[in-house]
């Protein structure tokens, strides 16, 4: 194993095309790769694959304010994905009922942080899609160059319901960050801890670079050494914005759309999966990057 765990994590409300083709991508990427994989979903899970003999005990935790019987086992990690079996030497978690919210994508990662086994850690989110050799631009920031964190900037592309479209000015997203173990665990448990208090932190890692990081609090960690990973990269990740992970602005934007990527090819077959996602009608204003705190 070349000491890398891949999480991959979701909260079970994106479109099956979507979780299907993301989470065949990152079985791909482990297995090609020798990565660990540990993946966590949300509830619920069909009461059909609950009892199945392929199973990981998931580790009950007083902090996901879940009972134990809000903890299900299965060898389908999600209950849209009825016939993707996962192999058995991966980790495979239900976390419970939790709210959609920035909180519970906290809880998500330093949950799947402390069942890691490795060092280097490569965050992969439901609605993205990682290019081959991904893995490889990991092996070059944190195994050989030894940073302890790194990103995609510019080598990553947006699609959302009208077709492709760039985003200029961004420094990285959480999709496309990775790190070690320790320094992941600071970052994330300092990030929760601000949150609870209801005191300013970003959302993604902070860097040492970014012009407006003196408006977080004076505790948000900020990572001094880090590497941007654009050069090592044989395609860029795609990143699938739609009603529940995307600000209005970008989902409605003008311009600039393009309907075929040099990488990724045509964009018919996305925007497919995006106009299967099923969104609450009261609830598709509430959606905004994440942080509405609605149950289920």
């Amino acid at each position: 194993m070349e000491n890398i765990s891949i999480f991959f994590y979701t909260n079970n409300l994106v479109s099956p095309l979507i979780l299907e083709e993301s989470l065949e991508g990152a079985i791909r990427h482990a297995s090609e790769n020798d990565c660990e994989l540990i993946i966590t979903s949300h509830f619920p899970l069909l009461k059909d694959y609950i009892d199945s003999p392929l199973i990981h005990s998931p580790i009950y935790k007083d902090d996901f304010n879940a009972s134990k019987n809000e903890f299900y086992r299965s060898d389908i990690y999600n209950y849209v994905v009825k016939d993707l079996r996962i192999e058995s030497k991966y980790k495979n978690f239900v976390v419970g009922k939790l709210p959609y919210s920035y909180e519970s994508i906290f809880k998500q990662i330093l949950f799947s942080l402390e069942q890691a086994s490795n060092d280097n850690i490569v965050l992969m989110e439901h609605d993205c899609f990682y290019p081959k050799g991904y893995i490889n631009a990991v092996k070059k920031c944190l195994i050989t160059y030894q940073y302890p964190f790194a990103y995609c900037s510019f080598a990553s592309c947006f699609l959302n319901e009208f077709g492709f479209f760039d985003v200029a000015m961004r420094t990285f997203l959480l999709s496309t960050c990775f790190g070690k173990k320790d320094l992941l665990q600071r970052v994330f448990s300092k990030k929760l801890e601000l949150l609870r208090q209801e005191r300013k932190y970003k959302f993604e890692p902070l860097l040492n670079i970014e012009p407006l990081k003196d408006k977080y609090d004076k505790d948000e960690i900020v990572i001094e050494k880090h590497l941007c990973a654009d050069k090592f990269m044989d395609g860029p990740v795609l990143d699938i914005r739609h009603q529940l992970n995307a600000s209005p602005d970008i989902l409605v934007r003008d311009g600039d759309y393009y309907q075929e990527n040099e990488y990724w090819g045509n964009a018919k077959k996305y925007i497919d999966m995006i106009q299967a996602i099923n969104v609450r009608h009261e609830n598709r204003k509430k959606w905004w990057l994440g942080t509405a705190r609605q149950d289920y």
